[in-house]
């Protein structure tokens, strides 16, 4: 297997650390934008006369969701259990198809702006930035694929495909290997699918928050990347 380099993010995802407290107050607008470190106006920069690595695709952030899930439950509203979604179009990545040798095919760096995710409580968001994921002063994650495992031989148009990433992802000032599932599709000029990693909060060094009496929130949250790539050619023909 060919060197698999850098890939998302990744993750991005223990930022589902809602504050549920803070969340049954009164709302108030949330008027942050983000970073300004990952750049979604164009696609990603990469050498593209490196042309034995295969056909260039470049991630579409218009059509890629990075989000988080995970569940809160209220004491004082008899155990009530709400599952809490954010999520973040602030990314960027590309993949190097090679159609001869599917296996030989490479990610390069993504990022993922996690300061931007977004809920249904402007107050969790605030307080997954400013507190528990400190992520504006952290807000950049990143995924980097070591192993690409159950890749298919051949790559057929319209026929959709399981397989696994591993690498080390970090998100704030730690990194630990993970392995996401992976389904996509080829579909003409398009690589397209949904990526989910099951993470525990713990392994990166974040206490899952509670509020006594108030709520807790659980250890464990779902990490989800549903992502659209482009071929760079075809972005080129249509511009």
């Amino acid at each position: 297997m060919r060197r698999i380099i850098p890939m998302i993010v990744g993750l991005v995802f223990v930022a589902a650390l809602g504050l549920g407290g803070y969340f049954l107050l009164v709302e108030e607008e949330d008027t942050y934008e983000g970073s300004g470190l990952v750049d979604t106006s164009a696609p990603t920069v990469v050498n593209e006369d490196d042309s034995d690595r295969g056909v260039l695709f470049t991630l579409v952030p218009t059509d890629t969701v990075a989000s988080y899930t995970i569940d809160e439950v209220f004491l004082e509203d008899g155990n009530t259990l709400v599952t809490a979604v954010g999520r973040t179009s602030q990314v960027q990545g590309a993949f190097w198809a090679n159609f001869d040798n599917p296996t030989e095919s490479e990610f390069e760096p993504f990022v993922v702006d996690i300061s931007t995710l977004k809920s249904d409580r402007s107050r969790r968001d605030r307080a997954i930035r400013k507190e528990w994921l400190e992520s504006s002063t952290y807000p950049l994650a990143t995924f980097e694929v070591s192993e690409i495992r159950d890749f298919p031989d051949e790559l057929v148009a319209g026929e959709t495909f399981d397989f696994q990433l591993v690498g080390d992802m970090k998100v704030k000032e730690t990194t630990i290997e993970v392995v996401w599932d992976v389904t996509a599709v080829f579909n003409g000029d398009t690589f397209s699918g949904t990526a989910t990693l099951p993470i525990s909060l713990p392994d990166f060094n974040v206490p899952a928050p509670s509020l006594a009496g108030v709520l807790t929130v659980e250890e464990d949250l779902v990490a989800t990347f549903d992502f659209t790539f482009v071929r760079v050619d075809a972005v080129a023909e249509g511009s």
